[in-house]
C-alpha cells in the first residue's frame, strides 16, 4: 500500500476531507526529493463533489498561476486507490464550463454510465491552443497540464491504447487540434459539431462561415499550423467519430475535413444530424461519441 493510499484511509476513517488529504500527501511527496514544499495556495486541492465525482483544483503554470479546474468521474466500483482505468478526456464548447454535461440530464447520464474515467477540463474561451498575441494564453500547454495533473493524482491510464479524446463545438476543435500535436498519444479521437476546418479565411458560401477570435491573431501562415484539416495526415493511425449537423455554419467545413479524411483512407464513424449548431445536436451525438471512444479504449483491457 502506497503512502497516499494510507492517508486517504485513515482520512476516511477520521472524517478528514480529501482535499486536506491529497495535499499533505504532495508536501510529503515534495519534500522527500528535497525539493520545497508545495504551499496549501500552490498544490493542487481535490475533493469529492459528488459520488464519484472528484474536482481538482489549482493555478496553472501554463496559464502564468490562473485558478483552473477539471473534474474526474469515475465508473462504478472505482476509487482513487483503484488501478489505473481506460480514460477519456472531453472538451467543452464555447461558453460552455467543465460541469455542463453534468448539468445537463440527458448528457449526465451518459457520463455516469462510462465504463471508463472521464476528465471534464475548465477551458474557458482559450480554444486549446496557444495564443500567438497573448503570451499568458497558453491552452494548448494547459491540456497537456491537466491530463499530467490527472495522471499524478488519478488512477487514470498513462498509455495511449487507455486514453482517448473528444468534445464539442470549440472542444472538438481542440480535441482535433490536440490530437494532431500528440497523435502518438491517443487511441481515437471524436467531434461533435467541431469546428474543423479553422482558422482560415472567409469562404464565398453563404452561412459557411465562423468568425475567428482575436486570441488567433490575423496571421493566415499562423492558422494554418493548428488548422486540423490541413494536419489530418498526422492522424492516419488513429479511429475517428465525426458528428455535424446539416444547418450549422461549420457543415462545410467538417465536410471539407471528411473529405480529406477519405482521400486519406482514413478510418472515420460520421454521424449527420439533422440541425443546427446547437446543444441539443450535443445530446443527440454524445452517447454514440461516448460508445465509439470506450470501444477503442476498454478493448485493450483483459476480462476477469
Amino acid at each position: 500500500m502506497t503512502s497516499h493510499t494510507r492517508l486517504f484511509l485513515t482520512a476516511c476513517l477520521l472524517g478528514m476531507s480529501a482535499a486536506s488529504v491529497c495535499t499533505g500527501a504532495e508536501k510529503k511527496a515534495v519534500a522527500k526529493e528535497g525539493a520545497a514544499p508545495a504551499t496549501p495556495a500552490s498544490a493542487p486541492q481535490i475533493a469529492q463533489v459528488e459520488p464519484r465525482i472528484w474536482s481538482c483544483e489549482f493555478k496553472s503554470a501554463a496559464l502564468s498561476g490562473v485558478a483552473m479546474r477539471f473534474l474526474v468521474v469515475l465508473p462504478p466500483g472505482a476509487e482513487l486507490t483503484s488501478a489505473p482505468l481506460p480514460v477519456l478526456y472531453f472538451l467543452h464548447g464555447r461558453g460552455r464550463h467543465e460541469r455542463t454535461l453534468l448539468e445537463n440530464p440527458l448528457t449526465r447520464e451518459r457520463v455516469l454510465a462510462a465504463k471508463c474515467a472521464v476528465v471534464l477540463p475548465r477551458g474557458r474561451d482559450g480554444w486549446y491552443v496557444n495564443s500567438p498575441v497573448t503570451p499568458t494564453d497558453r491552452y494548448a500547454d494547459y491540456v497537456d497540464e491537466v491530463i499530467a495533473l490527472a495522471e499524478k493524482h488519478f488512477p487514470v491510464s498513462r498509455t495511449a491504447a487507455q486514453r482517448a479524446l473528444g468534445g464539442w463545438s470549440m472542444g472538438g476543435y481542440g480535441a482535433m487540434y490536440t490530437a494532431c500535436r500528440r497523435p502518438a498519444d491517443f487511441a481515437a479521437v471524436a467531434s461533435l459539431i467541431g469546428i474543423l476546418d479553422f482558422p482560415r479565411p472567409q469562404i464565398a458560401e453563404e452561412g459557411q462561415n465562423y468568425a475567428v477570435p482575436p486570441r488567433f491573431g490575423t496571421d493566415p501562415q499562423f492558422w494554418r499550423t493548428v488548422d486540423p484539416r490541413l494536419l489530418l495526415p498526422r492522424l492516419q493511425a488513429l479511429p475517428l467519430f465525426v458528428a455535424y449537423a446539416d444547418h450549422a455554419a461549420e457543415r462545410q467545413m467538417n465536410e471539407a475535413f471528411l473529405a480529406d479524411a477519405k482521400a486519406l483512407k482514413m478510418s472515420v464513424e460520421i454521424m449527420r444530424l439533422s440541425g443546427g449548431h446547437t446543444f441539443p445536436m450535443v445530446e443527440q451525438s454524445l452517447p454514440a461519441a461516448f460508445d465509439f471512444l470506450e470501444s477503442k479504449i476498454l478493448k485493450t483491457v483483459a476480462s476477469p
